[in-house]
């Protein structure tokens, strides 16, 4: 009775929802009585109309034994359900999830003003309504976008500005004025189906150097093809982070180097794209005296942190990340009230400079009220 048993018991996969892999990518099952490497034995995969069987002594399958199975999944597999038989016996079916990726190669640009190649560095990216992808980069002078369909063209979004060297800094080798920005930190995609992102200049740039540091937060309307441009009302504020506050018909930014949260309301705020920081006076305004509109509203932090990304929760705070300060913020714009909750201590440090953990940048609520707060080193 007891080899009867035996040879009748389900085989069992671990109690999981799902099972995730790359299009021909390795694939490890846990679970029970898989049994040993034997002709009989194999793991099975359903999907659509179509099925495809991978028996223990294939090539494709590392390691057999009892609770663990090691597997490369056959090419042509793809998203359905997969199940492991032993001596004829399966076990319940679960769901198999396969991943497929395309990658789009992002050129270089060229020379800048001084000879040195411009690399732009994808940083940040956001999927329009339409399924076009938007990226923001470090070292770039235009929008980057991936038109939807099958050939996944690369295409870039010329922003204006002033005619001249430029508006924003660099410090590659030397300083100099230059019309690319070396910050591009953020791409967000409204409810109207425009696309935010920021342009910082340089980051870093020292507030006694020679040259201004233009920062801006740019719209662009993929429909008409207008591109609006606010400019920032006070210099080298290195924006990072921008997020869009549809209840309050604000936008909201960060200031790294200046150290502030600040925001607008586009209906109210002049846009120019040609705004030239050497012609003059700055004429973008701070808010001041309860007053919102054709103004920039900052709220400065107590300390240097460098605030970075930005996010609002369901009560309509916005907490934001401090990059250096290794802290994160909730401000509540209607009162001011300013929080900041410091993080765990810096796991190490290397020499002469570089922190592994400690560096909070982009923040998340899950459907559970959970934030979510990701770390790197720099």
């Amino acid at each position: 009775m007891s080899n009867a048993w035996r040879l009748t018991r389900p085989r069992r996969l671990s109690n999981r929802a799902s099972w995730r892999t790359l299009r021909a990518g390795a694939l490890t099952l846990t679970g029970t009585d898989f049994g040993e490497v034997s002709a009989g034995s194999a793991v099975l995969f359903d999907y659509g109309s179509r099925s495809a069987t991978v028996i223990s002594d294939s090539p494709l399958i590392e390691r057999w034994t009892s609770d663990v199975i090691d597997l490369s999944i056959p090419w042509e597999v793809v998203s359905g359900e997969l199940r492991v038989v032993v001596d004829g016996i399966g076990s319940e079916p679960v769901e198999l999830l396969v991943f497929d990726y395309d990658s789009v190669d992002i050129p270089i640009s060229g020379n800048n003003e001084q000879g040195i190649f411009i690399v732009e560095h994808p940083l940040a990216v956001a999927a329009g309504p339409d399924g076009s992808v938007w990226l923001n980069e470090e070292f770039h002078v235009g929008l980057k976008v991936i038109a939807s369909g099958p050939d996944l063209t690369l295409s870039a979004v010329e922003i204006p500005q002033a005619e001249g060297p430029g508006i924003f800094a660099q410090r590659v080798i030397g300083e100099s004025r230059a019309r690319y920005s070396s910050l591009g930190e953020d791409v967000e995609i409204a409810s109207d189906g425009t696309v935010w992102f920021t342009q910082g200049g340089a980051n870093f740039y020292p507030d006694d150097a020679a040259f201004l540091n233009t920062s801006r937060v740019i719209n662009f309307d993929p429909e008409t093809g207008k591109v609006s441009c606010y400019n920032l009302p006070v210099d080298n504020a290195a924006v990072y982070g921008v997020l869009i506050d549809d209840a309050r018909g604000m936008v909201w930014y960060s200031e790294s180097r200046t150290n502030a949260i600040s925001g607008f309301r586009p209906n109210s705020t002049i846009s120019d794209c040609l705004f030239d920081p050497y012609a003059g006076d700055n004429p973008v305004q701070i808010c001041s005296d309860g007053l919102l509109d054709s103004c920039h509203l900052r709220f400065l932090l107590p300390n240097a942190g460098n605030p970075a990304h930005l996010e609002l929760d369901t009560e309509g705070n916005i907490w934001f990340t401090e990059s250096l300060g290794n802290k994160i913020g909730r401000l509540t714009p209607e009162t001011g009230e300013l929080v900041e909750l410091p993080l765990p201590a810096t796991i190490s440090q290397t020499f002469p400079g570089s922190w592994v953990g400690g560096s909070p940048w982009e923040l998340a609520f899950d459907e559970q009220g959970y934030l979510w707060v990701s770390e790197f080193f720099d």
